[in-house]
């Protein structure tokens, strides 16, 4: 490790000094005279002298003590060199500043047009002499180590341990965990794909991808050996392929397992037509074990000969999905850790082998608990379960289960060469990234987007070729997941974040040494100055953290407080920094306070002049001191979420600021000079003010704007030019763009000076024209009388998302002409109080183009004038999956060709709205609440419908079920005049029926329904009489919910009637108990009913825990299928309810707090949705 560093500072350094100072073909006009250059230009040469004495380091870890020795000091110098490097360009940079400001503020900001003298500080050039010194010594030293006889103790690496080779036969007696994998697998080797009725021929591949130790070559090998394999394949062979994948080596092993028979030397190509011969006609299976390659040729050439078999299925197990995506032919297949049952299965196998587990009851526990520090991992339980095999005192156990895995034995010689293998295998540029990454607390959850720019402002990474740190740092983050060390934590479609495993944790932290530390905040103390890099860690809150302890050590570069207690409660971890405090941090480059409580920054932190990266996302911080513009190499500021109210004037000088990272809605005062920053990138919102704020004029500069842009403020704009000087056509990279008048927010005083100001905001709008690669777009209370042009052309051809807010003052009466957008999946129409009329320039036809080809969602509300829709053709909307009006009150009519593709439909408060569209035929989701027109469903036919739910409806007084035949959940909630549900006898796909709070509905007694999974009546008391007539069907429900008309006649017979249910309200079992007086008889029948009478549901368990407190003694086995308790009752039996929840199941389970299956929502249309 301290090679890699080393070479990587060095190499930087040198590079960094070559283009500071001036070459001797340069003219007099260079910024040093040669008098000042002599001490900087013998550092370089001592830099390239060290330079080629590492060539003769070691590419292994097999060190002499010795020369790790001198290798970790040689870390240390080319710290300090790179140090002394920063800064004397720290100077530079601080002259042409300096020269900058006193040309005039009009001045141009390239600063590599200025020209400036700058001598080398006498304290630089002391500290210059002593780096030369000691990277004299060091070279000398080391020339003697590896040139001289070195009789020094060698240190055995853990690349010397590397993984033996593996074969097809299975020594594992049992694999836990694996049986629908190796399912998964078999089904996919066994079944022929596709080809259109064509000749297959070519090789089919599956790769198994997953962490090093997971079990792929455990799931191959029971793959291979299974029965209805070998019955399938003609012909089998398994190939150890391991790190090097030397063609001709693999062919000659495939050979020699086709003939049975020694390979005899020969060409590649008599190889080939040795295995076309053999297999020729026939079906192979290969399995590839451990493979590594990342070169596509090499793969191209060994499976050349395969193509002559009747079907050829190969099987690979790798780590790195790189690998899987060039050899597969059908996605690749991952494999994932076990779960906590399986793994404390597959623990027990090991460490109790033929055992009585009776004989060691006092060792369960422990080892439980050590079988969840493996996190899943096969190899680590295996490795640890050998190591307490033969050992059967408590005292061992305990102290391997508060043991760090890396201290044991077994650890650092089985688990942990297994997971280095593929940090070894990593090009040396990703082995720094990948290090940094120890800094990181356990379980921490982190943004792809962070890590990169943590990494940028590190200098981790080095630019090449034409590519940003950006494009740099995304390929060696997907690296590292393609790996398998970085594991996907996928939120939606769009949004994801990463986790490391825990062993994976460990490894990083072992590699990566004494510079990177993470230390508790109670045991804040560096006891050398070799930490570089330090994370501080608070297990606690509230929290008061003082710094003094480590304010000596001036070397760090990297200072983070990590909340691992809850993000979200940063507030309560005070952060107390004296007003001197970063005078001595020279080295420092990130400092991280996101989600703490700090509140104020001291000055000294204009001492920073290496400072990258400042986070204060959701921290207290109201203002920052103006010394913050002497950091002239801060590159990402993170202020989101925190509760700043203005940028100071100096940012204007933080001319190499990249990201500026505000949220979306913030309405953060900025300062004029905002265009000074050209070299920004991120810019979440750029507020527009009057005054001494800046104007929407000084975006002109700011060309590498990318990612999502906001634009608040846009009543204050004063002149339309200066909106044409934003020029946001030529912001290439700007891909979502959100224009906002009055910040969002409707203000009277805001819309008083627009009546009386003489800016056309049509013409604004006009001016905003975005770059025609947009991907999303939304308008906030734009106040013109009509749309741009530009809105809706056609030529924003990937345009996908528009929202449209309205204003309630100044508002279009007409929507723009959206429909051509060749694109658009989402648009949300909102707040359009003088639209009257959605009709022809809406869709916007143009020839025989369709209308909305792409749209699939589609959502109006709160259009209160809104009467009429129209103007919609055939074959228009033909993607429409969801339409929701919301709050249309006036609405009448629909278009009558909507698309025949709509699968959900939600009307919310259109009670004018008398009639749907007869092209609702692949309607399965009807939702209809609020204020509904009671003809609305009277001629109507719905065949595909399935899911009809109805609230809140005053209107309603009966609903027509007969047009709907393949209902399957019927839902009414709080409709008060509802009186009767015609056809509910004819629904004979009906799972679902729930009624609530509909006093006036009465069903007759012959009205019966089918059987039912879930059935629930509540506060209806005209039905009671109709629930006592449908109580033999109930008896077959699934699904037993409540029915509070009577509760009484729902209550229990005895124990046996929980033999067909398996959701039972508890309500009616304490009614069994309390009328019988036999509380001991519900003892016995709980603990079995999930087991064996299948009870997954039980509700207001707190009731039947106050009668039978020994409830929670009875056998957890026997209670495996209980997935959840609905809670009800006194508060103070809570705490009761959940222990028998809880003690169901093995494995984690949902809350006993939640919701029961299929309760009601709220009553807002979302939850309903």
């Amino acid at each position: 490790m301290a090679v890699r560093f080393a070479g990587s500072l060095i190499q930087w350094t040198v590079d960094k000094l070559s283009a500071l100072l001036p070459r001797k073909a340069a003219d007099s006009s260079n910024e040093l005279s040669n008098s000042s250059l002599e001490d900087l230009e013998r550092l370089e040469r001592s830099m390239k002298r060290i330079q080629s004495t590492l060539l003769d380091a070691p590419k292994g870890s097999m060190l002499d003590w010795s020369e790790k020795h001198r290798l970790e000091e040689l870390r240390e110098v080319a710290y300090d060199a790179e140090d002394l490097v920063e800064e004397y360009e720290y100077e530079v940079l601080h002259a042409k500043m300096q020269s900058r400001s006193e040309m005039g503020e009009k001045v141009t900001t390239d600063l590599s047009s200025i020209v400036v003298s700058v001598p080398v500080p006498e304290e630089m050039a002391l500290r210059d002499k002593g780096i030369r010194e000691r990277l004299d010594e060091i070279v000398g030293e080391w020339e003697k180590l590896r040139w001289g006889q070195n009789d020094g103790v060698k240190q055995p690496g853990l690349d010397s341990l590397s993984r033996p080779p593996t074969s097809s036969l299975m020594y594992e007696p049992s694999v836990y965990g694996r049986h629908q994998d190796k399912e998964n697998v078999i089904e996919i080797l066994l079944n022929e794909p596709s080809d259109g009725g064509k000749n297959f021929t070519r090789p089919c591949v599956l790769p198994i991808v997953g962490m090093g130790g997971v079990g792929k070559t455990t799931l191959a090998q029971a793959v291979y050996n299974d029965p209805r394999i070998n019955s399938y394949f003609d012909l089998k062979d398994w190939i150890y392929v391991s790190k090097e994948f030397d063609v001709q080596a693999l062919t000659q092993l495939l050979v020699s397992s086709l003939t049975k028979n020694p390979c005899q030397p020969m060409q590649l190509d008599g190889l080939h037509r040795v295995i076309e011969e053999k297999i020729k006609g026939k079906k192979l299976l290969l399995v590839l074990d451990d493979v590594w390659n990342e070169r596509p040729m090499l793969w191209h050439m060994f499976r050349t000969p395969l193509f002559c078999s009747q079907s050829c299925k190969i099987l690979v197990t790798t780590r790195n999905e790189k690998v899987a995506k060039n050899m597969q032919t059908i996605t690749f297949y991952p494999l994932r850790c076990l779960e906590k049952e399986d793994s404390w299965q597959l623990f027990k196998q090991v460490a109790f082998e033929n055992q009585d587990l009776d004989e060691h009851a006092n060792l369960l526990e422990i080892g439980r608990k050590i079988t969840e520090k493996c996190g899943g991992l096969p190899l680590a339980i295996k490795a640890i379960g050998c190591a307490v095999h033969f050992e059967s005192g408590e005292e061992f156990w305990r102290a391997i289960l508060e043991s760090d895995l890396w201290e044991l034995e077994v650890g650092l010689n089985e688990v942990l060469p297994a997971l280095q293998l593929s940090y070894d295998c990593m090009p040396d540029n990703l082995k720094e990234c990948f290090m940094s990454l120890s800094l990181f607390p356990k379980n921490y959850v982190f943004s792809k987007e962070f890590t990169i720019r943590f990494w940028s402002c590190l200098g981790f990474l080095k630019l090449g070729s034409r590519r940003s740190e950006e494009e740099i740092g995304s390929q060696y983050f997907d690296d590292m997941h393609q790996r398998s060390l970085l594991q996907r934590i996928q939120y939606d479609e769009q949004t994801c974040s990463y986790i490391m495993h825990d062993l994976v944790q460990k490894l990083v932290e072992f590699v990566a040494g004494d510079s990177l530390r993470k230390l508790n905040v109670e045991t804040l103390n560096l006891s050398s100055d070799k930490g570089r890099y330090l994370s501080v860690l608070v297990n606690e809150l509230p929290k008061s953290i003082e710094f003094n302890l480590i304010q000596q050590s001036c070397s760090l570069r990297a200072l983070q407080i990590f909340n691992t207690v809850n993000p979200w409660l940063g507030k309560y971890i005070s952060i107390k920094l004296n007003e001197g405090f970063f005078q001595n941090f020279r080295s420092l480059r990130v400092l991280n306070f996101n989600n703490t409580g700090i509140r104020t920054l001291p000055s000294s932190i204009g001492n920073l002049k290496q400072l990258r990266f400042i986070g204060l996302a959701r921290t207290k911080i109201r203002t920052l001191p103006e010394s913050v513009g002497l950091l002239y190499k801060m590159q990402t500021m993170d202020l989101s979420e925190c509760n700043l109210q203005e940028l100071p004037k100096g940012i204007m000088n933080m001319i190499n600021l990249r990201h500026l990272i505000i949220s979306k809605w913030s309405n953060i005062r900025m300062p004029s000079g905002i265009s000074y920053l050209t070299n920004l990138e991120l810019l979440p919102v750029f507020n527009i003010k009057i005054g001494s704020g800046c104007g929407i004029s000084e975006m002109n500069k700011l060309s590498k704007l990318r990612g999502a842009l906001r634009i608040s403020g846009l009543e204050n704009v004063q002149h339309l030019m200066d909106v044409v000087l934003a020029d946001l056509f030529k912001k290439q990279y700007i891909d979502v763009l959100v224009l906002d008048w009055s910040y969002g927010v409707p203000q009277t005083d805001t819309y008083s000076s627009m009546r009386v100001s003489n800016i056309d905001h049509a013409k604004v709008l006009e001016a905003l024209q975005p770059q025609q690669n947009l991907l999303e777009l939304e308008i906030y209370q734009y106040p013109g009388l009509n749309y741009p042009k530009w809105l809706g052309d056609s030529s924003y051809s990937r345009l996908g998302r528009v929202v449209l807010f309205g204003n309630r003052m100044i508002s279009c009466a007409f929507l723009p002409p959206l429909g051509q957008l060749p694109s658009l999946r989402d648009l949300l129409v909102k707040f359009m109080f003088t639209v009257e009329y959605v009709g022809n320039e809406f869709c916007h036809h143009d020839g025989q183009n369709k209308a909305f080809p792409s749209l699939n969602t589609l959502e109006f509300k709160y259009m209160p004038r809104w009467v009429q829709w129209f103007g919609v053709r055939d074959g228009d909307f033909c993607s429409l999956k969801t339409l929701r009006i919301v709050s249309c009150n006036a609405l009448r009519l629909m278009p009558e060709h909507l698309s025949c593709s709509l699968e959900k439909l939600v009307l919310n408060q259109c009670g004018d709205l008398a009639s749907l569209p007869t092209t609702l035929t692949s309607l399965t989701s009807l939702i209809l609440m609020g204020d509904i027109n009671k003809s609305l469903l009277t001629n109507v036919t719905l065949p595909s419908l399935k899911s009809l739910q109805i609230g809140f409806s005053q209107n309603m007084q009966y609903v027509m079920l007969g047009s709907m035949p393949l209902l399957e959940v019927l839902i009414i909630k709080g409709c008060k005049n509802l009186k009767s549900l015609f056809g509910l006898t004819g629904l004979v796909f009906l799972k679902e029926l729930q009624l609530d709070e509909c006093p006036s509905l009465l069903l007759p007694l012959d009205e019966r329904v089918q059987p039912l999974t879930i059935l629930k009546v509540t506060n209806c008391p005209k039905l009671s009489y109709w629930e006592q007539s449908q109580m033999k069907i109930y008896r077959e429900l699934d699904s037993l919910l409540e029915a509070f008309g009577d509760a009484n006649m729902f209550r229990c017979e005895g124990p046996n009637d929980f033999t067909r249910n398996k959701c039972v309200g508890t309500d009616y079992v304490e009614d069994f108990c309390s009328s019988t007086g036999k509380n001991d008889e519900l003892q016995p029948a709980l603990p079995t009913v999930g087991d064996e009478y299948n009870l997954h549901w039980l509700f207001s368990v707190a009731r039947i825990t106050q009668e039978n407190g020994n409830m929670d003694q009875q056998s957890t086995s026997s209670r495996k299928r209980l997935r959840n308790g609905w809670k009800k009752g006194p508060k103070d039996n809570l705490g009761k309810g959940k222990q028998i929840c809880d003690e169901s199941s093995g494995t984690s389970i949902a809350s006993a707090s939640g919701s029961e299956p299929g309760s009601f929502g709220g009553t807002s249309e979302e939850n309903w949705s």
